[in-house]
């Protein structure tokens, strides 16, 4: 469990504590299946403007680690083992709800992600294909650019990999 609090000088006076729960598919209930598609839906395709088929066929291979505010899905990664989309382990479909971007969500969710994703599969290296511009954040987690920017779904990405 992970407590964030931002101070009044931030402009953010709640405190809240959020939950990092890791599942497989197979754990997973409807109901949080469904946040979860709901989420990645209304972030990577209404958000975003990119119309692109998310629901790929890779989720029943993975685990999923959402970050809860209550009954509230407020986070996720769906992280993925080697050999199944990609030569090493990745971590993709980082996203946070617009409603609780700002407050570190993100960076204790990566943190948590690369955690399980060692935990889980021990790998050699951690790949992931990020947005172009948040190529800076993904940095500040030990992932280097492999190649150069390219058009995917609509939006520049860039691969990148953690050794």
């Amino acid at each position: 469990m992970v407590e964030l609090t931002k101070s009044p000088e931030n402009g953010y006076v709640r405190s809240m504590t959020i939950q990092l729960i890791c599942k497989t598919f197979e754990e997973l209930s409807l109901l949080e299946l469904m946040g979860i598609y709901r989420l990645r839906q209304y972030v990577f395709v209404v958000e975003q403007n990119s119309i692109y088929e998310d629901v790929d066929g890779y989720d029943p291979g993975c685990h999923h680690l959402m970050a809860m505010d209550g009954d509230e899905l407020i986070g996720y990664t769906r992280l993925l083992p080697p050999g199944l989309k990609t030569e090493h382990a990745s971590i993709g479909r980082v996203v946070t709800r617009s409603t609780h971007r700002g407050r570190g969500i993100g960076i204790d969710l990566m943190h948590a992600s690369i955690e399980w994703v060692e935990e889980l599969y021990a790998p050699e290296a951690i790949q992931l294909q990020a947005q172009s511009y948040l190529e800076g954040f993904y940095n500040k987690f030990g992932f280097e650019r492999v190649g150069p920017d390219y058009m995917y779904e609509n939006i520049l990405h860039v691969d990148m990999i953690r050794t």
